[in-house]
């Protein structure tokens, strides 16, 4: 069977906007202040820019003179980096030098690799079976 027909009631709730949000009266037209013509003058070509900011006097510059190239000294193979800091004079500091000696043992041919990790076997692989014809 079918479900029980429901009736279609009106909704005699109030929805959140209309609770929230109260209409409120609105305002007069705002009133716009309407401000007396000025008289209209004459141009007289100039700003108030100018009028405001004249022009500066500045003192004259002293001309730029390129000071004469120096002579090229002879070059005696040093810089006044190894000049100055160079070797320290003095004796060095003697490291004593003792050799490692090497052990003498037989290889036997076995490493820790092979030890460890011995080589595994995969099986076989079978081929998947193809979808008949």
């Amino acid at each position: 069977g079918q479900p029980p027909a429901m009736a279609k009631l009106p909704f005699e709730g109030q929805t959140s906007y209309q609770s929230d949000y109260i209409p409120k009266e609105a305002s007069g037209p705002d009133i716009k202040v309407v401000m007396p013509a000025k008289e209209h003058l004459p141009f007289e070509g100039q700003s108030a820019y100018s009028s405001d900011y004249g022009p500066k006097k500045a003192e004259p510059m002293d001309p730029v003179t390129v000071p004469p190239a120096a002579k090229p000294l002879p070059f005696d193979g040093h810089s006044t980096y190894k000049d100055e800091f160079g070797p320290k004079k003095g004796e060095c500091a003697e490291v004593p030098y003792a050799p490692v000696a090497s052990v003498k043992l037989p290889f036997d041919g076995d490493t820790e690799y092979g030890r460890s990790f011995s080589p595994k076997r995969a099986e076989p692989m079978v081929p998947a079976a193809s979808p008949p014809p």
